[in-house]
């Protein structure tokens, strides 16, 4: 991407830290993130302001800052206490008049929902997994396709998903549909489960669009197939074995040919869905033909994740990646003025 780039933009970096739900670790973690991700954009030359959300009173956290002075790099995922509202917090930015980085709300929304989006990707020609939505009373006579994987409809980073998830008949499936039912206490998905090859693919841009390098998921130190899936113990749990037997292949080897396949497949699905600045797309490979399994428009982007070791494969630093979003913010405020 080659913008223009002003490291003068003043920054409002706006996160959650949850006292319902999270440990004093994952509390931690996230003040840690915040930090390496400031001192980044202050090495370049952004004036940055914290601003930590702990409860669902963002305005109040906005008092006294003006809108036309600051771009906000929107690094919420939610109103802590209030699950699945990311977009909420999104739609508060707006109403206060606020540029941000990252999606608009109605996209996040969007997003909130697998249902949604695969049916946004299926209604625009794009390649995804066959799908249903779960009903207990009907699964048996509309689903033949196994392995299956199971999953809960409006949860992200892999929330819900470990070994279990893959089923490969009938009962098995509804055994994993009652414990998700259960314990999410929400719509669940089926959708045949593709075995092969697992790519991260970063999309950044807008009138200009660009693909990074793709990161593969490197699971062929896991044995048993049924842990060849990204889990949350892999992504986050260091003591697991599948995060110590994981790894990332960056870049990612692959033909020209099949570069500018998985790139066409994500692009036209960051197009159709209508995605904001930046996104990351979840693929599979069957067969020599690609598959889109997951598309996450406020991806998580600490400095050792796969998007941002391949934006540094790209030629971007860390903080260089994260202005290059506030410059796209600064831009589009520029443009409505």
């Amino acid at each position: 991407m080659n913008l223009s780039l002003r490291y003068d933009i003043p920054v409002l970096m706006f996160y959650n830290l949850d006292f319902f739900d999270w440990s004093e670790n994952d509390r931690q973690d996230v003040l840690e993130l915040v930090q390496s991700l400031k001192n980044s954009l202050e090495s370049l030359g952004h004036p940055v302001i914290p601003l930590q959300l702990e409860d669902e009173n963002v305005p109040m956290l906005f008092n006294g800052y003006d809108p036309n002075d600051y771009i906000v790099f929107n690094w919420c995922e939610g109103i802590p206490g209030m699950p699945h509202s990311f977009g909420k917090a999104a739609r508060a930015l707006e109403e206060l008049g606020f540029h941000f980085t990252g999606s608009p709300a109605d996209i996040l929304e969007l997003n909130d929902d697998k249902r949604q989006i695969k049916k946004t990707l299926i209604k625009n020609h794009i390649n995804t997994p066959p799908w249903t939505e779960f009903n207990k009373k009907e699964i048996a006579n509309i689903w033949n396709q196994f392995p299956s994987i199971v999953k809960p409809a409006f949860e992200h980073c892999s929330v819900g998903i470990d070994s279990g998830s893959i089923v490969d008949n009938i009962q098995e499936l509804l055994t994993r549909a009652e414990y998700i039912a259960d314990r999410f206490q929400q719509p669940i998905i089926i959708e045949e489960f593709i075995e092969g090859r697992e790519f991260q693919v970063g999309v950044w841009g807008n009138e200009k669009i660009e693909l990074l390098p793709p990161v593969e998921s490197d699971f062929s130190r896991l044995e048993n197939p049924r842990d060849h899936i990204c889990t949350m113990d892999s992504k986050d749990d260091p003591t697991s074995y599948r995060y110590q037997q994981w790894d990332m292949i960056v870049p990612a080897q692959l033909t020209e040919k099949e570069i500018n396949q998985l790139n066409q497949l994500c692009l036209n699905a960051y197009q159709a869905i209508g995605i904001r600045d930046y996104a990351r797309m979840d693929v599979r490979l069957r067969n020599g033909i690609f598959f889109l399994l997951d598309v996450n428009t406020n991806p998580y982007i600490g400095p050792e994740c796969g998007f941002i070791q391949a934006a540094k494969v790209a030629g971007y630093s860390y903080g260089e990646f994260a202005s290059q979003l506030i410059n796209l913010a600064w831009q589009r405020r520029n443009s409505l003025n």
